[in-house]
């Protein structure tokens, strides 16, 4: 299929809205009324042209400090906080081999970067020593060098943790709304850990991650992470929120099932999923996300050709909510095609896409939106030259039988040209040597979340900005306009 270029997707972008009904949209017997709403799938509600979803610009966070898996949180006073891998298992040689590299290294204060903006993402600073203008490190003694992860507590307390080279994980926290950092445990994990994950309940704090001899270890603390309790083991790996009304656990499976802990991480359930659900080919990190009623959702893609949707409202018992969100891509891809009217696009149509990395986020009762690193071709991600792109598709009504789906591509300019590499570090084998296909920058997840307004916000890896660069960097968007979560 032909790749649509970036000025095209723009203009298509700009007309969407006001596209004629196809066959497959929702029918009226106003033309006036058409060109006022999105089309959209037969079955499915179509929302106003006027509550499309619009974002800002992409940004770079930092065009010096590495950005492999980004995570973002927000904080009850507004503050947006964002840390990313230095990129030390993430490099590739640059596109210039007389780039010597001096970025992977230059900027490295013992720990991840950690960035915050208390002006809704338009500046940014690095937080490394309180009062060092650099903004280099350590920022306390809980050092560390990847892995990065956020919880924000119910007194508005902010924890974290940073991996140490598979040896151990650190935690510290942040009682100024993350301006200065206490000591922290140089040891939170209590041994041998890989990509950890964390998440709170009233006064406790809960630290789980890879232990190697079980899927999933938990732990639990209430004095911030300076001494640590050993909780139970769940059959599950991936990343773990709290249910902000009861205290319940819930831990992703692998993307489209969760494991559920009603009393502190001490026992947890068998792996519950939706029926019928397969998954396969992308690596799948992505948290639970629970709305405002208490639904728990997840996503995922299956072998990277078809983009999933579910909730559950009784913590995974059933999964009355299920929608394949591939057919809206393909309706999307299709309607970009036709509205560009290009001899350059003559041979390309609407297509199926491929999904990589899927992640969900929830605000009121059965509103989600679904994120992804994607593309308009049909191609395994480890074999793609790009380009790739970063899409949400907005769920409105999700726990309803006529849903809304209104899909976005939050990346007019790919964020990266080139296969993306899942095998862990492993990829540094091939890397090194300058075979694309061991392309590793963009890390293994990347992350979304939703501001008390409702309006989404996302972070992930980009190597296009600075494509000579060994490393890649935190790109931000966040929404601006139209409806809200």
């Amino acid at each position: 299929m032909a790749r649509l270029p970036a000025a095209l997707l723009a203009l298509a972008f700009l007309v969407l809205a006001g596209c004629a009904q196809g066959p497959s949209q929702t029918s009226s017997s106003s033309a006036n009324d058409v060109a006022q709403r999105l089309p959209t799938l037969e079955g499915f509600s179509s929302l106003a042209a006027t509550e499309r979803p619009s974002f800002s610009a992409p940004i770079l966070v930092d065009d010096i400090r590495a950005g492999g898996e980004p995570v973002i949180a927000i904080t009850q006073a507004g503050t947006i906080l964002v840390s990313a891998h230095p990129g030390f298992t993430h490099y590739h040689p640059s596109e210039d081999r007389t780039h010597p590299g001096a970025e992977l290294v230059q900027a490295f204060g013992g720990q991840s970067y950690l960035w915050r903006s208390t002006d809704d993402g338009a500046t940014w600073a690095h937080i490394g020593l309180p009062l060092a203008p650099d903004g280099l490190g350590p920022r306390s003694t809980a050092l560390g060098v990847s892995d990065p992860e956020f919880t924000v507590m119910e007194d508005g307390t902010i924890c974290f943790t940073d991996l140490e080279a598979l040896a151990a994980a650190s935690t510290n926290c942040s009682s100024d709304d993350g301006v200065t950092w206490m000591p922290g445990n140089a040891v939170g994990s209590g041994g041998p850990v890989d990509r950890q994950w964390l998440a709170s309940y009233g006064d406790e704090f809960y630290f789980t991650a890879n232990y190697f001899a079980s899927l999933s270890d938990f732990r639990a603390s209430t004095d911030g992470g300076l001494t640590w309790e050993d909780r139970g083991s769940s059959p599950c790996n991936a990343d773990v929120v709290a249910d902000r009304r009861n205290g319940h656990l819930i831990q992703g499976c692998n993307g489209n099932g969760i494991t559920v802990s009603t009393d502190g991480a001490r026992t947890w359930s068998e792996v519950r999923e939706p029926a019928n659900s397969t998954t396969g080919g992308s690596r799948m990190m992505t948290e639970p996300a629970i709305d405002g009623a208490g639904t728990v959702w997840t996503t995922w893609t299956d072998d990277e050709r078809t983009l999933h949707l579910a909730g559950t409202p009784d913590e995974g018992l059933s999964w009355p909510w299920q929608i394949d969100l591939t057919a809206h891509f393909n309706f999307f891809s299709g309607n970009l095609v036709a509205l560009t009217n290009s001899t350059e696009v003559d041979n390309a149509a609407a297509t199926n896409g491929t999904y990589v990395w899927p992640w969900i986020s929830a605000g009121s009762g059965g509103r989600v939106a679904v994120s992804w690193i994607g593309s308009y071709d049909i191609v395994p991600s480890d074999q793609f030259d790009g380009p790739w792109y970063v899409f949400t598709a907005y769920v409105l009504g999700a726990d309803t039988a006529t849903p809304s789906v209104v899909l976005s591509q939050l990346t007019p300019e790919p964020m990266h040209v080139g296969p993306i590499c899942q095998g862990g570090t492993g990829c540094q084998v091939t890397s090194v040597q300058g075979d694309p296909s061991g392309d590793r920058r963009l890390g293994d997840f990347f992350e979304t979340t939703i501001g008390a307004d409702g309006r989404l916000y996302g972070v992930w890896s980009n190597t296009r900005e600075r494509q000579n660069d060994v490393i890649s960097h935190v790109q931000f968007v966040k929404q601006v306009g139209g409806v809200r979560l």
